[in-house]
């Protein structure tokens, strides 16, 4: 029986790009959760966070779902447009 391998493999590109996209989304999310309360509040809109934490929450799924954000159907088809689309929300 061969030992699999669990480590991965560092010299792949791939492993990099998704750790850094991944490390990139969590900072902003927590960024935005953590900084957001306050801005409102020294704005004088308090009565906005709620609903904002709320839109900050459901954002990413929405942003996966061409017909959520009003996309032709058409769109999901290409080639490495739904990567991006789910990366760049």
């Amino acid at each position: 029986m061969a030992r699999r391998r669990w480590w991965p493999d560092w010299r792949d590109t791939l492993i990099w790009r998704l750790g850094l996209m991944l490390g990139m989304v969590n900072a902003t999310y927590f960024t935005t959760n953590a900084f957001l309360p306050d801005y409102l509040r020294s704005n004088g809109q308090s009565e906005w966070i709620s609903a904002a934490l709320v839109g900050t929450e459901y954002r990413p799924a929405a942003g996966v779902d061409p017909v959520a954000r009003g996309l032709p159907a058409g769109w999901s088809a290409r080639p490495g447009l739904m990567r991006f689309v789910a990366c760049s929300v």
